[in-house]
């Protein structure tokens, strides 16, 4: 009697697993069909979609339909939920940050002094593109990259928010991909020795042709 109720409950289990597979395939697809319609702005659907991303993250929007499509496939693929490790997913936040804060700067600080808070205007445009079913004009970093616009702006100045939105955007950078500082450095004066070397022989190469001229003459 106690080897059949194991059985059964074994047999449970299976169909569980299997039902669950089927959900995460089914979610995955789902995920990914509604990303790609909203990344190629394909119908109404797909319009509202993405006119909803750009809200948040403005022009930003299809790194993040990118990312989300990304997901979405592996989880159809492999029929289980996409774990990302914290430090990656804060990473990409990070980079996301100062994505939306430059997209910001870049399309609203030259027309300070504004004649509305910065919320105000991103939302107006948001509203007019929304209602015409349009993406023609750009909303910057979106309600995220006004967040920081308005703070950030105000605390470091046009300047110091570019200087702070580079750091931020190196952090969340060596975070995602697990490159650490020193290993970036030392990548870097690789690259310039190879620069220097490549000059040099350059240099040495007009030199010789030269001297070769001045001979033959």
């Amino acid at each position: 009697m106690t080897k059949k109720k194991k059985a059964q409950a074994n047999k449970s289990e299976q169909i569980s697993d299997h039902s669950k597979h089927y959900i995460y395939l089914i979610i995955g697809l789902i995920v990914a069909f509604i990303s790609i319609i909203a990344l190629f702005n394909w119908g109404f659907f797909g319009s509202l979609v993405l006119n909803t991303f750009r809200l948040f993250v403005g022009e930003a929007y299809d790194l993040l339909l990118v990312g989300i499509a990304f997901i979405g496939l592996a989880m159809f693929v492999k029929r289980s939920i996409v774990n990302i490790p914290a430090l990656k997913l804060m990473g990409s936040l990070f980079i996301l940050i100062a994505m939306t804060t430059l997209l910001h700067f870049n399309q609203f600080y030259p027309l300070e002094p504004l004649p509305d808070s910065i919320f105000a205007i991103t939302f107006d445009i948001f509203k007019n593109e929304f209602v015409t079913g349009q993406n023609q004009v750009s909303l910057g970093g979106g309600m995220l990259g006004a967040v920081f616009y308005a703070s950030f702006g105000y605390l470091f100045g046009q300047w110091g928010t570019y200087l702070l939105v580079g750091i931020v955007f190196f952090i969340g950078l060596f975070m995602t991909t697990g490159v650490t500082f020193e290993a970036f450095i030392n990548a870097i004066k690789h690259f310039f020795i190879l620069i220097y070397g490549g000059f040099k022989r350059v240099g040495n190469t007009i030199s010789e042709v030269r001297s070769t001229y001045k001979e033959s003459f």
